[in-house]
This record gives C-alpha cells, structure tokens and sequence, in this order.
C-alpha cells in the first residue's frame, strides 16, 4: 500500500529543532526534498487493506449540522427524528460492508490497537466504519494532489493497482502498541486556557460563556496585532488535555456581533473541552522545518517512528525536477516520513474511555507521529 506525497521541508544543521515555537528570520528557507519511505511490517502481525467506503464534501464555513443534510446518504435521514448528524453519519457508514481484509478481524476487534491509512480528501465514511474497532488508534495521510502529475486527484496504490480514490492502510493487532503524539511548533498563545461552554458544527458558539470573536479580537490587539499585521497570522483554536496541546483547529472566520468563530474542521470542540486560543508566525516568516538528520531533538531516538506531516500549499507533487541541481540524499533510521499539503487524520484510542480522541483532521503544518519502543 503506498501514495504519493508532497516534497518536506529539511532545515539545516545550524537551525534549531523541530519543537522549537520561534522561527529564524535570519534563517534561509529549507529546500523542499523529495522522500522516499518504506514500512515493513511482519505479515502475521498486520492485515494490509484497500477501501472504498465514500465520504462527504468539505467542510463549509459555519456549517451548522442541520446544513450538512444536503450531503448525507437520503436513506440516513429520517425527518421526524430528532437527529444526532454524527451518530447518523456513523450509522449510515456502518452499513457498509468493511473490507475484506478488516472484516476478518471484526471477531478479534480488541486486539486491533493501531490502524494506519493512506486517503483520498472523503475519508469520513472509513473512519465512521473503523469504529468497529473501539481500541484502535488511528492516523491517516491524506494523499497528495496529483492532477498535474499523474492526471489523477490523488495517487494510491494497492498491491500492483493503481487508484484515484478511496483509501488504502494497514491494520496491527499485536503488541507493541505504539504510542501516537502530535507536535505543533510556531504556536505562540494568545489567551490562557479557556472551557468551550457552546458548540455546534464546526462553530464555537461560546467560550467561558463569553462571545468567542470578542475575546479572540481582544486578546489579538493585547498582543499588539493590528491593521495590516492581523492580516499577516493565522489564528488557531488548540485544545487541552494534561497541560498540553492534542489538537490544533484552524480559525476560518470570526462573526464578533453573532460571536461564533468557525474551525477549518468536520467538528468543533465539544462543550466542556479545554481550549487555548494562538496565532502562526507572520506571513513571509520562514516557517517551522524539520530537523536535519545531525539534530536529532524531535525526530530520531531510540525505537522506530512514522510520522505524517502536513506540508505547505506552496511545495505541492510537481512533475518537474532541475536536473542540474545538486543532488541533496539524507537518511533517517528507523523513520518512516511522508507529508502531504491535504493534511493528516488522528484519533488516538486507549483501553479507557477517558483516553478516547475522535478522529480529527490536521491541515496546517504540523506532525502526527507513531513511536515504537
């Protein structure tokens, strides 16, 4: 199973780690490699599958759940109910058959601990369905836009076929479990930890029982971002969990009179979650890179890792190479490393339901990991 991928962005030996939250200005902008990862798996330990469950279209800007009818299957809406746009999604989902490959381990769903998956941009009908496997942590990349490449949307492949769409992954069901973490640098907070009171969407409706556009304008003119410079940075909904950013929303839009600001995302937090409000680096600044293989502080270590990155808009899969460019090959040990300017999905499971993480989508340039011992 495989995809291509978007170019990553490799800094150089003198530039600080990939945890670190303030770029180098002075720092020359990192040259987008080309990768190549290979995974092996034991085959006794893992069940390789193709899917082609369909998903929905994109998120909308202020998408309320009553507004998503018009892109849910007919046969899942029942219009004198009282409906959960969720749970139906999920439901309609279910009825369809898994792949072949997870089918067989419907029987032994606990031991499935770990699904990984490589996906076209619907991939919301196969992570509804992958709920038949409640212990499972899941991480997906969305796969690379190829029109201009290969004359595909997306580029999969699946033992010797080639695929546009669907899905294909990989799911482990013996130990060990790896651990799945996320690592968000250039993050600077704008407010301190604040509870989502109202939600609904992908809109929060209340924060602290306060309006969330006027607290999140407020908090951007206390920190001196005004005029022209607001229009420089992105600003980010991140939630919390154990004193530490899990997830990470971008803000699409702000409405101060209404107070709803909308999440690039399928969801917004759900009323109760602990939130910190934060802005990117500036327009222009050189963005957070990865470390060079001579850094070894956020990539490489003891075990083996696989990482899935979100990669910028403007290093996307190009036909073209210069042939007369120095040839620049690094190697990672023990990393499996591929990005994509689509994004990624995680939702990270435990034996608790304390622990459970809905699956949620990444799509500005951060990194979803899984690390084995």
């Amino acid at each position: 199973a495989g995809c291509l991928t978007a170019p990553i962005s490799i800094s150089p030996p003198s530039s600080s780690s990939f945890t670190s939250s303030t770029p180098n200005p002075t720092q020359p902008p990192p040259t987008p490699l080309i990768t190549c990862s290979l995974a092996f798996f034991d085959p006794t330990a893992a069940a390789v599958f193709r899917s082609s469950i369909p998903g929905r279209t994109e998120v909308q800007v202020g998408r309320s759940p009553g507004a998503r009818r018009a892109s849910m299957p007919q046969a899942a809406l029942d219009p004198s109910a009282s409906v959960d746009w969720e749970d139906v999604w999920s439901r309609s989902a279910g009825a369809y058959t898994l792949p072949e490959e997870l089918e067989t381990l419907r029987k032994r769903a606990d031991d499935v601990h770990t699904i990984v998956c490589l996906t076209d941009n619907a991939p919301q009908g196969l992570m509804s369905a992958l709920s038949a496997f409640p212990n499972a942590s899941k991480l997906g990349l969305i796969a690379s836009s190829t029109p201009f490449v290969t004359g595909r949307p997306f580029t999969l492949m699946h033992n010797d076929a080639v695929l546009s769409s669907g899905a294909v992954g990989l799911a482990l069901f013996k130990p060990p479990r790896p651990a799945a973490t996320t690592a968000f640098p250039g993050l600077t907070a704008l407010t301190e930890e604040l509870t989502v009171t109202r939600s609904e969407g992908n809109l929060i409706q209340e924060l602290d029982k306060a309006n969330p556009s006027r607290l999140l304008l407020a908090a951007i003119q206390t920190r001196g971002i005004v005029g022209e410079a607001a229009k420089e940075h992105e600003f980010y909904v991140g939630v919390r969990a154990g004193g530490k950013t899990v997830q990470v929303h971008h803000i699409l839009s702000g409405d101060p009179s209404r107070g709803t600001i909308a999440l690039e995302s399928e969801v917004a937090p759900a009323e109760g979650s602990v939130v910190q409000l934060f802005h990117g680096p500036r327009h222009g600044a050189p963005a957070p890179a990865l470390p060079s293989p001579s850094s070894l502080a956020g990539l490489t270590g003891p075990g083996k890792r696989l990482s899935f990155i979100t990669a910028p808009r403007d290093h996307p899969v190009s036909p073209n190479s210069d042939s007369e460019s120095a040839v620049d090959v690094r190697v990672l040990d023990n990393v499996f490393l591929a990005a994509s300017e689509n994004g990624f999905l995680l939702g990270r499971n435990g034996d608790g339901e304390k622990e459970k993480e809905k699956v949620w989508t990444c799509t500005t340039r951060w990194i979803a990991s899984l690390l084995w011992p």
